[in-house]
């Protein structure tokens, strides 16, 4: 039932025949699947991923002699367990050496008598540890243990240039052959080969011109061709630009009970085992990433040419198998597809995975395989145990604690004896996971595993059922995710008093202590009440009423906390608009909240639409002597606190309701976790209309400390306020994510007043060093979650791994990582951020669609009437229950803090009449800054870029107009008919980069030189990026040799390290000066550059006529 179904045979092409070659030719090249080995072992020589190591306990008589003579005859049948693999002129050959006599490596631990065990496993993994010189034999090794007079161990270590799991089995079953008829004294029954592996790999080049094979090229441009980036698996650990290969194995066995239902399952859907434990390995992809469009890599034997069946030699070839998993549909109808992709690609399977790279060319990364990093395959059963002579050999196959992919999932059924096939009696099956242990931690595999286990019975329990109900958590990992790491929750009524209320406590306790200091102006507690006071008595004489909202349009400064705290004081809410926004921007936004009244100053007010009911607070006299106090206040938690404006994607302002009982819940929270007090001096910083405003005014004031408030020029420049800060004794800041990245970079004297400082509105990329005087509280949550959900001090870099992450949940707040069916997705995988808790908002104003969509029901909160909020930010569960931020699931960027909908800008692009399509992207520049590029369909005019920029400018925020504006001809299309992003240029002037650098010292040019030469490029700046010019894995053997030839030995992992001319040459100068070499290589002239380029490039054409990529970069 694991093999493919009979049908699969009909669908072969025929194959043209293998003859044998001029066995006078003692050199030839290589297959490709021997380059894709060759190449991994240059880039990590000592590696151990490219091992297969076995060992065999034979118990009874052993006859080493004849042991010695099975190997050697073993040997002279395959040519190649005696071919060697050096590099002569144009790259690496295959030789091969005449038959000699081989004797196995004799150990003899009989004598030990304590510790045996212990010996024989270090002998074991010495041997397995041992490096091979491919250019030398052996390439396999056979030592021998004695243990006993009747009892040995046989170790066997092979480098996979040499064979696959096939041959293995062909191996042991030509050893036993061989041991039994030498032991009766006959000579060897197996017949001559008729051809040699070096055949295969002769004919398997002249095949790829070859219509058949033209064929299986066509189909997998047909299934590839469009294929989706890398699937993202999360990981424990960041990726490293170098592939280490270093390996771990859980190894796993089917429940009792499992592979009986799975039998079964098959018969009755006509399926086999193997499509269908893959199906169930694909939803497990899905529910761990939520990417539906999959390919995984397999392993298959490839071996339809003809007479390869008795060949021992490196044929296996990885497929890749893409499915699209539709999560409505059931476990069968999948099963059915997989099936389908399966029988397809069995078709098609001998067409080097190597050479479908090449053509392909996918976008690489370095540290990464193309097309799938995700392996999931079936090995044969067990060998069985070997009868010799009386004696018998009991195979132990030995992982080589290497990976060659990030995941790499084998299926093996379990056989008793010997001719039983994988639906023997004995049933069991066992799965090994072997992973790359850089990249993920031992319990998180487990975790996956056992999330296999679980989902592959629940599958073929409940066919029909749609895959995104299948089971994956237990039950434990269940109560974990929604109360061990969300252990905060609480009733919402236990929040803390209503802020102005809190204020006004404070002002009884300390009247005189400072609340608000603003450059020269500095109020105390007790004036503070008073003006919020006699304003909320002007406004309730201006028609404000209880409930209604008051939009408050002033700059930074001791006006804007007076006014928020009146509008607070008369009962209603206030709605914060930036003064720096554009006047129909905040008219907008205005009306969208149906505010009744604007608090400004006169100069804002002038600027504002006359239809606007507003209030200049400059215009009054002092507003402490003009009203008393108003009636009792009716305000409870129930009610609303303050509306703020979000970017809509509709083209206009969503303008989200918060309400008290939220704004007092962050408000304590914040005041406990900071431990703020009297004392405390907190800087506010962020714009009036950004929600982070709200959290620097209002715990300040609830906790008795001082706002103190710097200079416009001040607030944005790094440098600048890094001096305010410490000038001022400030314990306390605020800092948008970017402004606080070049904030960390500065040097800081050993002992500020600074304590804490706190960032947060986009993705923390750095760690706060060591010696920094001071904590970085990086905190997370939408203005739809009164702009804190979550939080956590940040470790300095060496720590933890990873970039800094989003901390746990607040008090009173509840986080879920859901997929799109909002079913909690395990410990680890990614999926959409849900908030729930007190400090949910009550929706947008006058949206009631959006609200809908956005704020749903809790299905996981025991509170009636809870609702939680769909933030469409991605994140994962790390280990212990911090959160790592993952991306944007929707089109909605962030940047500077602010989130952007891009259908805003571009519905504001489109409204201009030059204009007729537009797309809005956020792309990084080198220095890692993020920044919105505007692609346009429209006539390249004189200064159109221009007239949009001011036209955006006139109706948008600053920080919604792009950094710059591309003028196409027509947007690319997909085959979809959608704009395909992928083809859109690269942002940048079109003319030649004016940035370029052309090499300056003697080591840049002749590094440049040979970069040109390999690369077959006129230029190459100190700058490129080796792999971003079109460098890849074997292009760096070519860049090898031609440093060789200039006497620097340099490794391929080098070139990794250091990717540009520039860096490089840093290098090899400071290499040369260590060892005390000259470091001259400078050219006569530049004909003498040229004249090399030109020989250069003629070596690369021969040595391209062999050198095919090996797939990896």
């Amino acid at each position: 039932m694991f093999g493919v179904l009979r049908e699969e045979c009909a669908l072969r092409p025929r194959i043209s025949d293998i003859h044998t070659g001029d066995r006078g030719v003692a050199e030839s090249d290589l297959s490709l699947q021997q380059e894709q080995v060759w190449f991994l072992h240059r880039l990590a020589p000592d590696s151990t991923a490219h091992h297969a190591q076995t060992t065999i306990r034979v118990v009874g008589a052993f006859d080493l002699d004849r042991l010695d003579r099975v190997i050697t005859e073993i040997s002279r049948r395959h040519e190649i367990l005696r071919t060697a693999y050096p590099e002569i002129g144009v790259g690496p050959r295959q030789r091969v050496h005449p038959p000699q006599p081989v004797q196995a490596r004799r150990l003899d631990i009989s004598d030990t008598r304590e510790g045996q065990r212990e010996l024989l496993d270090e002998t074991v993994a010495q041997e397995m540890r041992r490096p091979f010189d491919i250019e030398n034999l052996p390439l396999i090794r056979w030592t021998v243990v004695r243990l006993s007079a009747q009892e040995h161990e046989l170790i066997v270590v092979a480098n996979h240039l040499l064979h696959d799991g096939w041959s293995f089995s062909l191996l042991m079953r030509e050893f036993r052959t061989l041991y039994n008829a030498f032991a009766e004294g006959v000579e060897s029954p197996l017949a001559e080969l008729p051809i040699q592996y070096r055949d295969f790999a002769r004919w398997q080049r002249s095949a790829l011109e070859t219509p058949p094979m033209q064929a299986q090229l066509r189909y997998w441009q047909n299934q590839l061709g469009d294929l989706p980036p890398l699937l993202e698996l999360p990981l424990d650990h960041p990726r490293p630009a170098i592939q280490s290969f270093r390996g771990k194995t859980l190894r796993v066995e089917l429940p009792p009970g499992l592979p009986a239902r799975l039998r079964s399952f098959c018969r009755a859907h006509r399926a086999t085992s193997f499509s269908t434990m893959l199906a169930a390995f694909y939803v497990l992809l899905y529910r761990y990433t939520g990417q539906r469009d999959i390919c995984v890599g397999s392993a298959f034997a490839a071996r339809q040419a003809p007479r390869t069946g008795d060949l021992i030699g490196m044929f296996v070839n990885t497929v890749p198998l893409r499915c699209d998993v539709d999560a409505t549909q059931g476990f069968a109808g999948l099963v059915e597809k997989v099936h389908g992709v399966v029988l397809d690609a069995t078709a098609n399977e001998l067409l080097p995975f190597p050479e479908l790279v090449r053509v392909l060319n996918p976008d690489r990364e370095p540290g990464r395989n193309p097309l799938t990093d995700i392996l999931f395959s079936v090995d044969g059963p067990p060998a069985p145990d070997l009868d010799l002579a009386g004696a018998t050999g009991t195979i132990v196959k030995h992982g080589n604690g290497g990976a060659k992919t990030d995941l790499n999932v084998v299926v093996i059924p379990r056989a008793e004896r010997q001719g039983a096939d994988s639906e023997q009696a004995d049933g069991r099956i066992t799965m090994l996971w072997e992973y790359v242990a850089d990249l993920f931690d031992d319990a998180t595999v487990r975790r996956m595993a056992d999330s296999y286990l679980r989902l592959l019975a629940d599958a073929i329990a409940r066919p029909t059922a749609p895959l995104f109900r299948l089971t994956v958590l237990s039950r434990r990992d269940r109560d974990m995710l929604l109360a061990e790491w969300n252990p905060e929750r609480h009733h919402p009524d236990d929040v803390g008093p209503l802020v102005h209320h809190a204020v006004r406590a404070q002002a009884r306790r300390t009247p005189d202590a400072p609340a608000v200091r603003d450059g020269a102006r500095e109020i105390g507690y007790a004036e503070l009440i008073r003006h919020a006071d006699s304003l909320a008595g002007i406004l309730r004489a201006r028609g404000v009423r209880p409930r209604t909202v008051v939009g408050v349009c002033l700059p930074r400064g001791a006006d804007l906390v007076i006014a928020e705290l009146a509008v607070l004081c008369a009962g209603a809410a206030y709605l914060p608009l930036d003064p720096e926004n554009p006047p129909a921007r905040l008219a907008g936004q205005y009306a969208a909240a149906g505010a009744v009244l604007i608090v400004t100053h006169s100069a804002i007010a002038d600027r504002l639409p006359g239809d606007l009911s507003r209030l200049s607070m400059d215009r009054l006299p002092d507003v402490a002597d003009v009203v008393g106090a108003g009636p009792p206040d009716p305000t409870t938690h129930d009610d609303l606190a303050y509306l703020i404006a979000t970017s809509g994607s509709t083209g206009q302002p969503k303008i989200v309701m918060v309400g008290h009982r939220s704004l007092s819940n962050v408000v304590a929270w914040r005041a406990r976790h900071c431990d703020l007090a009297r004392a405390d001096r907190i800087a506010q910083v962020a714009s009036p209309g950004f929600d982070t405003s709200v959290t620097d005014i209002w715990p300040t004031l609830a906790s008795g400390a001082t706002l103190y408030v710097p200079g416009q020029d001040t607030r944005l420049d790094p440098e600048r306020l890094r001096s305010w800060l410490v000038d001022e004794g400030i314990t306390v800041t605020e800092l948008p994510t970017a402004l606080a990245e070049r904030v960390l970079a500065l040097t800081w004297p050993a002992r500020p007043a600074l304590r804490v400082l706190i960032t947060g509105g986009d993705r923390l990329r750095v760690r706060p060093t060591a010696h920094l005087p001071f904590r970085v509280l990086n905190e997370y949550g939408p203005s739809e979650t009164t702009a804190t959900a979550t939080a956590g001090y940040v470790d300095p870099p060496g720590t933890v791994p990873g970039p800094p992450d989003i901390g746990r949940p607040i008090t009173g707040v509840s986080v879920y990582i859901l997929d799109a069916w909002r079913q909690l997705v395990p410990p680890g995988a990614t999926g959409e951020l849900w908030i729930g808790g007190v400090g949910v908002a009550r929706g947008y104003h006058g949206s009631a669609g959006p609200t809908a969509d956005r704020f749903v029901p809790d299905p996981y909160s025991d509170v009636p009437g809870a609702r939680m909020y769909r933030t469409g930010d991605l994140a994962r569960h790390l280990p212990g229950g911090r959160i790592a931020f993952v991306g944007r699931r929707d089109r909605q960027i962030k940047l500077r803090g602010y989130r952007i909908e891009p259908a805003e800008i571009v519905e504001t692009l489109r409204a201009h009449p030059a204009v007729t399509d537009a797309v809005v992207l956020a792309t990084t520049d080198g220095t890692g800054d993020k920044r919105l590029i505007a692609y346009i369909e429209a006539d390249d005019r004189p200064a159109l870029r221009q007239q949009l920029r001011e036209h955006l400018a006139d109706r948008l925020p600053r920080y919604m107009v792009p950094a710059d504006f591309l003028l196409l001809d027509a947007l690319p299309l997909n085959r979809n008919g959608k704009v395909d992003e992928r083809a859109l240029p690269a942002p940048g002037p079109t003319e030649p980069d004016p940035g370029f650098r052309a090499p300056g010292t003697d080591t840049e040019r002749w590094l440049a030189d040979a970069w040109c030469t390999v690369l077959r490029s006129e230029r190459v700046g100190v700058d490129d990026n080796f792999f971003d010019i079109g460098g890849h894995s074997l292009l760096l053997a070519e860049v090898q040799r031609e440093l060789a030839e200039r006497g620097h030995d340099v490794s391929i992992v080098t070139f990794f390290e250091y990717p540009t001319i520039q860096h490089l040459a840093r290098y090899l100068d400071d290499r040369d000066m260590a060892v005390g070499a000259d470091g001259d290589h400078s050219d006569a002239d530049e004909l003498g550059r040229v004249a090399r380029r030109s020989a250069g490039r003629a070596r690369l054409d021969r040595r391209r006529a062999v050198l095919r990529s090996a797939g990896l970069d």
